[in-house]
């Protein structure tokens, strides 16, 4: 019996055409766009601030927001102000 000799040639596949698709390049850009620019006006009734949270009130935060499903702290806080302030403004 004859030994056949193997090369690394051999073990591969033979080569595949890929099909270039169309690139959409506007189409993707206005999609962008349209995401960038409904956050924007979504976020247009909206401030911005930061807190600073003692690192152990932080934690039970996280926990209690975490153990209520669907609450954000975000949300969280904003019900929190608003109760505080005893106004409901939306």
């Amino acid at each position: 019996m004859k030994k056949q000799s193997l090369n690394i040639r051999s073990t591969l596949k033979p080569k595949v055409e890929l099909t270039k698709q169309p690139k959409q390049i506007r189409k993707i850009e206005d999609d962008i766009s349209e995401i960038h620019h409904s956050r924007k006006k979504e976020m247009e009734d909206y401030f911005r601030t930061t807190i600073y949270l003692p690192k152990t009130l932080h934690t039970e935060l996280k926990v209690y927001v975490a153990q209520n499903k669907g609450l954000s702290i975000k949300e969280f806080i904003t019900e929190a102000v608003r109760e505080k302030l005893g106004k409901y403004i939306y």
